[in-house]
């Protein structure tokens, strides 16, 4: 009669079959006191740890005792490593099909676990901790080796010269267990990049193992700053979505209100306004809680940058009693008679009107104008307020009828309306919520979060400072400010008046990154975050 054998983590039939003496594992797996077990098994490559096999009686082997009982086989299993995994708290995840998620961007503290998006410390970092465990205690030697996934983000060598997060350990290293025949490890480096997978694989003695693999991703908060009265976007799933895309994690803080501001500006003086306004509100939220990994996000009215004092003119006037009234176009005649919109019901007492007058034809001093007041000049069209041509009453200036001059119009314009905006040295994004006028939709404010986001993550990148190389359509200026892509628009002097498919274009209303600004949101660096504005 044989003996019972249970199966244990890291054992195969051929591996206890040459344990026992025998030449082949079918000895094993179709001896008839095995049935049950085959019937069980039917794959002999998958079986389990506590599954029990008999041992039958090798021919030729000698019974002890006098009574024909069992013979007593001392076995010594060959030293194998068992499993390799990574180990959350006092869990270790080891099962193939189990594939932790590794946030690489925060680093290992206690402080960002909070049981629900980060449930243990040991899923910080870019350098997970590791256990290697043989099927036997004792000090023994082995190395390990970070093996990256096949579809893992690709860097150059440029690239990871400028930024050493950018690389995974790629040398083996040397280990020894400890003595109960397991060790933890944690300095294997892992890259930065998200939606990468790294498995570690152990070998020694002769025997070899790998691991699950380990998900990369990054997170981020953004706490919204929502401004009285501006009809700031109800939902951001769709940002969340497009940089999940990445592999980056967008989490939202509750939202704080902000004390209205009509306009924001391009001068310093609004800027500032709007920052003392935002850290009021920053302040009572739980943001400071998350730096340096949140994002502000300030809700505005209007962006709009003023042009003022600007001059038009329209000759050949005939002007005087019984004349009718003449309509002037509003022009920027340096840059080509582009259309331009007048500065009209953007900021309470500020309007379009500087100032007008009559110069008659051939006029060389004062006495040869006439001053127009603004009473006689009305912006039009005359419903709405996207205003483009002033009507000029003539009939009531004090000149002979039918006087031959020119009238000029000193006015303020619209230069441009800014959908959002970076701002530089520190973690506050904004979002316009009207523009020329009309409240932007939820797909216009989540278009321009994702892309002023963007910025602040280092997209486009141009290859300065410790960034990527520079993504094929990168352009810096050329009608925007900053760096953008010009994806689905070829390369020219201004892209002022194009309009790119990418995200990261300069004047964008599209949702998604073009393929190769996809690919430069997962591969850049999260680690530093931002410093509070």
């Amino acid at each position: 009669m044989g003996k019972k054998h249970v199966v244990k983590r890291g054992e195969c039939l051929s591996r206890i079959a040459r344990a026992y003496g025998f030449k082949s594992y079918r000895e094993l797996y179709d001896h008839p006191d095995n049935a049950a077990f085959k019937a069980r098994r039917p794959d002999p490559n998958l079986i389990q740890p506590g599954d029990e096999l008999q041992i039958p009686e090798r021919k030729g082997s000698k019974a002890e005792g006098s009574t024909g009982g069992t013979e007593e086989v001392k076995v010594e299993l060959p030293l194998v490593i068992e499993a390799v995994g990574f180990v959350q708290d006092a869990e270790v995840r080891e099962d193939a099909t189990d594939q932790p998620a590794q946030i690489v961007n925060l680093p290992r503290d206690a402080k960002w676990v909070d049981d629900t998006l980060v449930k243990s410390k040991d899923r910080l970092g870019q350098k997970p901790r590791i256990r290697v465990r043989f099927n036997r205690p004792g000090k023994h030697p082995f190395k390990l080796q970070v093996v990256p996934g096949p579809k893992n983000a690709a860097y150059t060598g440029a690239e990871e010269g400028r930024n050493a997060h950018y690389k995974h350990e790629t040398a083996a290293r040397d280990y020894t267990t400890d003595d109960d025949g397991t060790k933890v490890v944690d300095d294997l480096a892992v890259g930065c990049a998200g939606k990468d997978a790294y498995a570690i694989r152990a070998t020694g003695d002769g025997t070899a193992h790998t691991g699950p693999f380990l998900g990369c991703v990054r997170l981020v908060w953004l706490q919204e700053l929502k401004m009285k009265g501006a009809p700031a976007a109800t939902t951001l799933a769709s940002t969340r979505g497009e940089y999940a895309k990445a592999g980056i994690l967008v989490e939202q803080l509750a939202a704080e209100e902000v004390d209205r501001l009509e306009n924001i500006s391009a001068d310093p003086a609004d800027t500032t306004a709007l920052k003392d306004k935002a850290r009021a509100a920053y302040g009572k939220s739980k943001a400071k809680d998350k730096e340096p990994y949140v994002v502000a996000v300030a809700y505005t009215d209007h962006l709009a940058v003023k042009d003022a004092g600007k001059e038009i003119q329209l000759s050949d006037v005939r002007a005087g009693p019984g004349r009718s009234d003449v309509v002037v176009d509003v022009v920027d005649a340096a840059n080509g008679n582009r259309v331009k919109s007048l500065w009209n019901d953007i900021v309470t007492g500020e309007g379009w009107f500087v100032s007008a007058r009559f110069v008659k034809e051939g006029g060389t001093s004062p006495a040869d104008e006439v001053a127009i007041p603004q009473a006689s000049c009305t912006a039009l069209p005359a419903a709405g307020s996207d205003k483009t041509q002033v009507q000029v009453k003539v009939s009531d200036l004090s000149v002979p009828s039918g006087t031959k001059g020119t009238i000029v119009l000193k006015v303020n314009w619209v230069n441009r309306m800014r959908a959002g905006l970076s701002i530089p040295g520190g973690n506050l994004v904004v979002i316009c919520t009207r523009a020329w006028w009309r409240a932007e939709s939820d797909a216009d404010q989540n278009s321009t979060l994702v892309h002023e986001l963007g910025h602040h993550l280092g997209m486009v990148p141009d290859g300065g400072g410790t960034g990527l190389d520079a993504t094929p359509n990168q352009y810096t200026g050329k009608g925007h400010v900053g760096s953008h892509c010009h994806a689905g628009v070829p390369d020219q002097a201004s892209y002022a008046s194009a309009a790119g498919t990418c995200v990261m274009f300069g004047a964008s209303g599209n949702m998604a990154f073009c393929p190769d600004c996809a690919k430069a949101a997962c591969k850049v660096d999260v680690s530093k975050g931002w410093t509070a504005f």
